[in-house]
């Protein structure tokens, strides 16, 4: 669950803020064309020895160069300053800053700031003999590199800081930098325009770095204010992880500014798909079958279905159409991926490999298709020699693309057509069924502020034991007895900070007892008709929070590429106000994702009634690092009530898988990590206030069902598989859940 927490100030030095044409600036920013985003020049590479500059973007030392943190890459710093301000609380607490920078899309990084000085965990709303601080400031920047490069390697960017934040603006500025590199010698010329507060910038700004090698770098620069010269190292540590470490001393300027700063960053590579596309091993199958094939068709679908169930799968259903009229074998497989739960990518993997065993004839073709509560979900369609090919590093083969992706029930042509014609031989019905066994998914629930009147830093975590069920194929009721299913999860208060105590200012909306966060009945189907094709619905009922019971009904539809999916919720719920009444909430949203880099960039936008009654908007735009998903968003909403007067809200959330991609098999059952762990924080935009504020833009979800497992967590369109196929190349490389 992601915990918003409003933007924090120094209450003695508010400011009113107007962000309306920044809020504009900034979405325009991130909602750039795809075409732009991939432009060929954008997103070249930092050299090695760069610094996370303690200003809220890549740098020299305190200033901008025109180069960005690379594509999917994450970088996060700390400091011991504030460059624009003086330390206000000499020896109490603290002073400094954190940077956390993203490579968003090619070309572009987002840095999220939090800056802080004095006693970090004291309540601001007392008086400074009592809590001494000021400074905790949570902000974002952003910087973009054009998509072209001039004479003598020069990349040219602009950038902004400190968009985001209400009644306090400290550093924002809007800057324009280039930089040229000659040999071992980087040169940076900028000019930037501050806007509000104390920024460090205001005019023209330089910076000159001279690599000594690949891990050492002499860096000289002036921010307008002040000179320094520094260095900076860099120490790798794994495969896709380096530490890079920077030093300066001021040679002149304002005594506000610190005389030695030192930075310290980690830089992870998030997406490894580079260097997994690169890698050219033998899949998990070796070079020919490692077991003998059994000669007829039946008997090679029993070892597979057997292979298949040793290996993560159930309610296996096999049928083959015979090799006729020139064409081969076609293999359609159907099996519920219980064992690989959190990726399709993985799942369909792991499913092909147990075919491929089987196999000795090399033009023999297959159709994976995945389920979920009797409901399908993605299916791909390869053949023997397509296969190798792609394990090996191709995505092509004779017959044209190695892997061809389909969502929901659609399948290939030649598979429709033989259905319809009732010529394809059913071999193996409902192997290993699943019914009535339970799976348990153990996980985290993160609830949190950052830099806020109370604390730099609050929490409450609770462990998450999450629990799903498949009631079984109720046969009485023909095709409508498949896809029902109960699931639910309970919430244990493992640990939490003072603030999120009892009497603390955030009790209430942390974990303050046991719970159980959902129970839910809930029924599953795609429906196929003339109005509607290929719609996943879902109705639930029961506990959707701890506190509001009722139902719903949520409904997706994908276009056949994939790169557009709508989606809607109505809902009917009673809430527990705690005061011995009960409210209606009646929830009713439509959303729209668009990918617009497929399987790196999507948007998507959300309108609509919310869970608390609040009539708004919600606009996001998510970026997928591999497995890992940031979203940055602006919610508009208003109540109905004098209570909920309309408010606006930007933040951002990191959602992530937990523990290994394949799960226990117990016998009875499994155990798994949990699918997607969300965490993040959020700032109330265009007040002149700070005050916690709760309860808007909430969006009612099932844990499991077509917004998640369906869809691949909205990864399951053709497009996006594709564009993910490395993830697919690697997991052919293993067998074993």
């Amino acid at each position: 669950m992601a915990f918003s927490t409003s933007r924090p100030t120094h209450r003695t030095q508010q400011r009113a803020a107007h962000p309306n044409r920044y809020s504009a600036v900034a979405w325009a920013v991130l909602t750039m064309s795809a075409a732009t985003a991939t432009g060929a020049a954008a997103g070249t590479s930092l050299p090695d020895t760069f610094q996370m500059s303690p200003s809220g973007y890549s740098g020299a030392i305190n200033t901008p160069t025109a180069d960005v943190l690379p594509f999917n890459s994450t970088a996060f710093a700390i400091t011991n300053s504030i460059p624009e301000r003086a330390r206000q609380y000499p020896g109490i607490g603290v002073f400094g800053g954190l940077n956390w920078g993203f490579g968003v899309l090619p070309g572009l990084e987002l840095v999220g700031r939090l800056t802080y000085d004095g006693n970090v965990q004291c309540n601001e709303f007392l008086s400074k003999t009592i809590c001494p601080t000021t400074g905790r400031d949570l902000s974002l920047s952003g910087k973009y590199q054009l998509p072209f490069t001039l004479p003598y390697k020069t990349r040219m960017a602009v950038g902004f800081t400190d968009y985001g934040g209400s009644a306090a603006v400290y550093y924002r500025q809007l800057y324009a930098v280039g930089t040229s590199s000659m040999g071992p010698f980087d040169a940076s010329l900028g000019i930037s325009k501050g806007s509000k507060g104390t920024p460090l910038m205001d005019g023209v700004f330089g910076n000159l770095t001279m690599r000594v090698n690949d891990q050492l770098a002499v860096v000289l620069e002036s921010d307008t204010q002040a000179r320094r010269l520094g260095a900076h190292y860099l120490q790798p540590l794994t495969r896709d992880m380096d530490l890079q470490l920077g030093y300066s001393h001021k040679l002149s300027g304002p005594a506000h500014q610190q005389s030695n700063q030192f930075t310290a960053a980690l830089r992870f590579q998030m997406d490894k798909k580079l260097r997994l596309a690169s890698q050219k091993q033998q899949p998990a199958w070796g070079a020919s079958p490692t077991e003998a094939t059994p000669a007829t068709l039946d008997q090679r679908a029993l070892a597979l279905s057997s292979r298949l169930a040793e290996n993560g799968f159930a309610n296996i259903h096999i049928a083959a159409l015979p090799a006729a009229n020139g064409q081969p074998v076609l293999w359609w497989v159907q099996a519920d991926p219980v064992g690989w739960r959190k990726d399709h990518q993985q799942a369909l993997g792991a499913g092909l490999v147990q075919w491929m065993l089987g196999q000795e004839v090399d033009d023999a073709e297959v159709v994976l298709s995945l389920t979920y509560m009797g409901q399908p979900t993605t299916s791909v369609h390869t053949s023997r020699n397509c296969l190798n090919s792609f394990a090996m590093g191709q995505d092509r083969c004779a017959n044209g693309l190695a892997l061809r992706f389909f969502s929901g029930p659609t399948l290939p042509k030649r598979l429709q057509t033989a259905r319809k014609a009732r010529q394809i031989d059913t071999l193996v019905s409902n192997a290993a069924p699943y019914a009535w066994k339970p799976q348990f998914e153990l996980g985290a629930n993160i609830r949190s502020t950052i830099g806020t009147e109370y604390g730099l830093t609050d929490y409450s975590a609770a462990l998450d034991v999450g629990a799903q069920m498949q009631l079984g194929d109720l046969s009485p009721l023909g095709e409508w007895g498949k896809g029902w299913m109960w699931q639910g999860n309970v919430l244990v208060p493992v640990a939490r900070s003072q603030d999120f105590d009892k009497g603390g200012p955030f009790y209430q909306v942390g974990h303050p007892r046991a719970e159980v966060g959902q129970a839910l009945l809930s029924y599953m189907r795609y429906v196929d008709t003339p109005i509607a094709k290929n719609v996943a619905l879902q109705v639930s009922a029961g506990a959707i929070t701890s506190y509001s019971r009722g139902g719903q009904l949520d409904a997706i539809w994908l276009n056949p590429v994939g790169n557009w999916r709508v989606g809607g919720t109505l809902g009917a719920y009673s809430r527990d106000t705690g005061t011995g009444q009960r409210q209606t909430q009646t929830p009713a949203l439509m959303s729209v994702r668009h990918s617009a880099l497929a399987g790196n960039w999507q948007l998507e936008g959300t309108v609509g009634k919310f869970m608390g009654g609040d009539m708004g908007f919600r606009a996001a735009s998510h970026h997928w690092f591999g497995d890992y998903r940031l979203s940055f968003f602006i919610n508009e909403s208003k109540g109905n009530t004098v209570t909920m007067p309309k408010r606006r809200f930007a933040g951002f959330q990191l959602s992530v898988p937990l523990g290994p991609k394949g799960s226990l098999d117990t016998g009875w059952g499994n155990v798994r990590g949990q699918d997607r762990m969300a965490w993040g924080i959020a700032t109330k935009i265009g007040e002149d206030n700070n005050r916690q504020t709760f309860g808007y833009a909430e969006v009612p979800r099932p844990r499991h069902g077509v917004w998640s497992d369906i869809t691949s967590y909205d990864r399951s369109g053709p497009v996006d598989m594709w564009a993910n196929r490395h993830a697919m190349r690697a997991a052919l490389q293993q067998d074993k859940p």
